[in-house]
């Protein structure tokens, strides 16, 4: 409701001595022509979740039709109704159902009639201005917002250079805005340049679209960022109707399903305290040497410990959270892994090998975290000692 009072007011031409209300924009009217419109039930349900709020032509839809709608509501046969509503939403939020209480079916009826026969001839309503001399003020919109908004519009049309030659001017302006971030995510995975997963990470802190960055991961088969799951059970908390947020939830528990089964297994079919290599170590290999610690941190139910022979190495810089499973939770399951990597030129995990697990239903689990972790960009063999803590 509030977008279509926007773009109702939007049309005013403001004059000296008067105000002239409710014109009609034919360009709305062209728009609406192209197909059935929403229904009222439908179009009162989208919120800055929805596709319709947030995909170019859909949204250019809904504009159209949420103001066609409120010219409805103000110059049909409900103006006092819909008064008394809006002064009512003033205070509070109010069902829109408690002030115009008509069966919904029987006005969308009346509003496709009104489209097609009464809108054109509804004249304008003039209001006298207020005597009292008034200033408004407005922020402006900021160049990165116009930039982006150019950027989506480039994007929604597959003209990826232009694109990315608006997106690039974001980077000038503001290079910590986590919007340009999700931008950059969809061109690196529409033109194969580039991780769009590590822009997909950082626009997971955009309220608008963190939920649609997520489902970017899940697409990705990234299913263990802890931002992501939260922003996608947030929006779907909320009522979102975006199908894809309740699509990637599904993913994510179904790979948390199959990862406690897969350790429900192991639990059953393994000795408690036994270790297995992750990656064969050859046999006769010199004896361990002397560890020295150098980095330690810790996580949600979780802590580790960075060893080399030298007592340095290269620190933690992004960490995964090992999934604890929650039957080990309830059961107050502790435990500590051993681990040995390879840490690659750019921060990247190699090789992995497993040098200890206690118990051993822990190893798969610190393995796949680890695997997922990044590191400065320091080459070396490090070992991680990973405490699970219940």
């Amino acid at each position: 409701m509030s977008e279509g009072l926007a773009e109702y007011f939007a049309t005013a031409e403001i004059t000296d001595d008067a105000i002239y209300l409710g014109a009609v924009s034919p360009e709305r009217l062209e728009l609406l022509k192209g197909g059935p419109p929403l229904t009222i039930k439908d179009m009162l349900a989208i919120d800055d979740q929805s596709p319709y709020y947030n995909d170019t032509v859909k949204a250019n839809v809904f504009y159209a039709e949420a103001w066609a709608f409120v010219h409805f509501l103000t110059h049909g046969p409900y103006q006092e109704d819909f008064k008394r509503y809006l002064e009512a939403l003033v205070y509070r939020e109010v069902p829109f159902s408690d002030f115009v209480k008509k069966n919904l079916d029987d006005l969308d009826h009346e509003f496709d009639i009104y489209l097609k026969t009464r809108i054109r001839l509804i004249p304008r309503e003039k209001l006298k201005s207020h005597p009292d001399g008034w200033q408004m003020t407005a922020d402006p919109i900021t160049d990165a917002d116009v930039e982006l908004a150019i950027t989506e519009i480039f994007l929604s049309g597959g003209r990826l250079d232009l694109a990315r030659k608006h997106l690039e001017r974001v980077t000038g302006i503001d290079d910590e805005f986590p919007r340009a971030s999700f931008y950059r995510g969809v061109l690196a995975r529409l033109t194969h340049q580039g991780d769009p997963k590590e822009f997909f990470i950082d626009a997971l802190m955009d309220l608008n679209l963190g939920p649609r960055a997520a489902v970017n991961l899940v697409q990705l088969h990234e299913l263990s960022i802890p931002a992501a799951r939260r922003a996608l059970e947030q929006a779907a908390a909320s009522g979102t109707h975006m199908s894809d947020v309740y699509w990637a939830l599904s993913e994510i528990y179904l790979d948390d399903a199959n990862r406690a089964k897969e350790i429900l297994y192991l639990s059953r079919t393994n000795e408690v305290g036994s270790a297995r290599p992750a990656e064969q170590r050859q046999a006769g290999d010199e004896p361990p040497p002397i560890l020295i610690s150098y980095g330690r941190g810790d996580g949600d139910h979780f802590k580790y410990e960075l060893l080399s022979p030298s007592g340095a190495g290269p620190r933690a810089q992004a960490i995964v959270a090992p999934f604890f499973p929650e039957e080990l939770l309830k059961d107050r399951l502790s435990g500590n892994v051993a681990l040995d990597i390879q840490v690659q030129d750019d921060g990247a995990v190699g090789g992995v090998w497993l040098i200890s697990a206690s118990p051993e239903i822990f190893s798969d689990l610190a393995i796949a975290a680890v695997r997922d972790w990044k590191f400065e960009a320091i080459p070396g063999k490090i070992r991680i000692v990973v405490q699970f803590i219940p």
